[in-house]
Formats: structure tokens, C-alpha cells, sequence
């Protein structure tokens, strides 16, 4: 048995050898069954649907925080970017826009592509599929209005015009002919394709006697067209509009 003396002096021999030894970490990528550490990138609508007006909000995800940022472009090539240690972005798309006509739809946003912001390679990166978010109609009222020459001579020119109209100034630059009856059943008055205005002039009744004419008063009646259905509301003003005609005696 060794004495405390003996084991104390026995220590002054032992020395650390503190070489630095190294071990060499590889990638997982290639052997069968094992594709490497999965980094998945997904994207999510923040609601089912949307009115025309409202821009819809989305989220980019991913799977796990990384230690760099994660740089991902979307379908439409907008770029959204998940800073480190996070797990979430959100982007907001544009509205598809306030309009008078029926186009509910949706949109569709999936992504193009993900890149760590420092070049890095993932080993197995996943991009997910698309969201989607549907787009329904707002009710934005065009207005056909009748207008007509308030007086005028018997056997003169009476013009007519029908316009459109939106409160809110929205434009009414996308439809096909309207044509427009009024009230008398005969006279036609036609909007070309993506206008907002259309006239005709018809001639004031004259006859052999002297003394007032009845006043012509006429009313949008009906409207036709391909188009007719495609607005949103199109409303008929049907107040009717009323021309004095005057009588011609008097000149030399």
C-alpha cells in the first residue's frame, strides 16, 4: 500500500496534453431513406375570402427557426423574409379592386422560392403549394339617366342623351353596346361599348293651327345588350323628361 506521502510525490509526473482533437461533421444528403434535416416553407391564406375592395393578408411559415434569414419569393414575385430564430412572416397582396361589373374570382399565391440570405445550401428544402383566398363582388350602382332638350320650336330637333354614372366616380370603361327604349316604344338611344353616354336627336311635332303643343315626355323603358348583365347594379332613372314645344307663327 502506498503511502500520501508517496502519491503526492508520484503527481509531480502527470501532465495534460492539451492538443485539440477534431471530429468531422458530415452532411446527410444521399444515402437512402435519409434526405438530410427537412426545412419545409409554406404559406397560409389569414382568411377563407375577401371582398373585391380588401386586400387579403397571408403567411409565409417554416418548420423550424433558423440561424440565418430565409429569403422566400412568392408566385407573384414579391419577396416576403423570415428573419432568424422566427417561424412566421406575413404579406399582404393587393386588392383585386372596387369595380361596377361581377368578377368575383380568387387569388392564388404560392412560392417560387426560398434562399438562406447568407447563400448557405439547405440539405432538404420543401416549398408547400399554394393558398388561396376567394374574391366576392362588392354592389357598386351604375345609373342610366335621361336627359333631353327642354324646349323647342314645333317641327325642331329634340335630342336625347342617356348617361352612366357611379357615385363614387368608378370607371365604366368595360361593357359591350347598350341600347336603351324609351317610353314611347319606338325611339332607341344607344351607349357604345365602354362608353358612358349615347344620343339621338328625333323631330318635335308640328302642325297647321295655332296655339300650345302638347309637351313630348318620354322615360327610359327598357334596357338590352349582352352586357346588360355583367354590371353589378345597373338602374334605370325612369323619371320622365319633358320638352315644351312652342308654336311657329310670328316671323314676317
Amino acid at each position: 500500500m502506498l503511502s500520501a506521502a508517496r502519491m503526492r510525490g508520484s503527481s509531480k509526473n502527470l501532465n495534460l496534453d492539451k492538443t485539440p482533437v477534431s471530429t468531422q461533421v458530415t452532411d446527410e444528403p444521399g444515402t437512402p431513406g435519409n434526405e438530410g434535416d427537412l426545412v419545409k416553407v409554406t404559406i397560409t391564406a389569414d382568411q377563407t375570402s375577401v371582398a373585391e375592395n380588401v386586400k387579403p393578408t397571408f403567411t409565409v411559415h417554416i418548420n423550424q427557426p433558423l440561424d440565418h434569414d430565409l429569403v422566400v419569393t412568392l408566385s407573384n414575385n414579391a419577396t416576403v423574409t423570415i428573419k432568424a430564430g422566427e417561424i412566421s412572416a406575413p404579406y399582404t397582396h393587393d386588392a383585386q379592386g372596387d369595380d361596377v361589373y361581377n368578377d368575383s374570382g380568387e387569388i392564388s399565391l404560392g412560392i417560387k422560392s426560398a434562399v438562406d440570405a447568407t447563400g448557405a445550401t439547405f440539405e432538404n428544402l420543401e416549398l408547400g403549394g399554394a393558398a388561396t383566398v376567394q374574391v366576392t363582388d362588392t354592389t357598386d350602382e351604375v345609373v342610366a339617366k335621361l336627359t333631353a332638350t327642354p324646349s323647342v320650336t314645333e317641327g325642331g330637333e329634340i335630342t336625347y342623351t342617356i348617361t352612366l354614372t357611379n357615385k363614387d366616380g368608378l370607371p365604366i370603361n368595360n361593357h359591350g353596346a347598350l341600347n336603351f327604349t324609351l317610353s314611347d316604344g319606338k325611339t332607341v338611344i344607344t351607349v357604345p361599348a365602354n362608353g358612358t353616354s349615347g344620343s339621338i336627336t328625333v323631330t318635335a311635332p308640328d302642325n297647321v293651327y295655332v296655339g300650345s303643343n302638347t309637351p313630348v315626355v318620354q322615360s327610359i323603358a327598357t334596357v338590352a345588350g349582352a352586357d346588360v348583365g355583367k354590371f353589378e347594379q345597373l338602374t334605370l332613372d325612369k323619371t320622365p323628361v319633358s320638352t315644351t314645344v312652342t308654336d311657329e307663327p310670328g316671323t314676317p
